[in-house]
């Protein structure tokens, strides 16, 4: 009976032992487990915010001007951007419209170019992100502007419409464009391509045309001479 009496003590030593030994192996086993998940998820955390933030937005965008009849490339380049791997052109600063650029190529390692290449009729501005793989910067979009530039206009010195007498000339001088043509009326068409010299009896409009010096479009103005007769002879009273 004594012996039984140790066996069975010593089974119950030992459910009583491993019983101890799982509620130790639960204690530790879960803390264990949140330790090392937790700064994973922190660590995963960062890496997600640091490959965001190294995207970066575009360093530059061009700035041009020209005439509605010139065909203009528009560009935007990012630089010392090795991550940047494509631009994205949209029409707003926010918007979500977007264009497709002509081009977009990498001249050399760290650096992108996009282009966009058009004929425009009115002044416009396009606003350029940068992707990072599939990560689109969340910088502020940089702009890419066209100012349309309107024609220009001829000048004919003297510019105030002068006054001559009659029998007396002037000389007609062309400024701000090239390849001059000059008419009148009364008269018709005038020799010369450049300065004139005239001398109207009567009021005559001469007319300037040529290539104006901003877009080259041909355009023409005009100035009067107006002629002040000469004085009648004077006839003396009968006596």
């Amino acid at each position: 009976m004594r012996q039984c009496s140790e066996s069975k003590t010593n089974y119950h030593t030992r459910n009583i032992d491993n019983s101890h030994m799982k509620t130790l192996n639960t204690n530790i086993k879960y803390p264990a487990t949140t330790a090392i998940i937790l700064p994973l998820l922190a660590a995963l955390i960062l890496l997600c915010g640091t490959v965001k933030a190294q995207c970066p937005a575009p360093s530059s965008g061009s700035s041009t001007s020209g005439c509605s009849t010139a065909t203009v490339t528009l560009s935007a380049s990012s630089s010392s951007a090795p991550s940047v791997t494509s631009h994205k052109w949209y029409t707003t600063a926010s918007g979500s419209i977007q264009v497709t650029p002509t081009r977009q190529y990498s001249p050399f390692s760290g650096v992108w170019v996009s282009e966009l290449t058009g004929t425009f009729s009115s002044s416009v501005t396009y606003y350029v992100s940068a992707m990072c793989g599939g990560v689109e910067s969340p910088l502020p979009r940089r702009t890419v502007t066209f100012t349309l530039t309107s024609p220009g206009s001829l000048n004919i010195n003297p510019s105030v419409a002068p006054y001559i007498c009659q029998g007396t000339s002037i000389t007609l001088t062309p400024a701000n464009g090239s390849a001059y043509s000059w008419s009148a009326s009364p008269g018709g068409s005038i020799p010369g391509s450049g300065a004139i010299t005239v001398s109207p009896s009567v009021n005559t409009t001469y007319t300037l045309t040529g290539n104006e010096s901003n877009c080259g479009t041909r355009v023409s103005t005009s100035i009067l001479v107006t002629v002040t007769p000469l004085p009648g002879p004077v006839s003396a009273a009968p006596a």
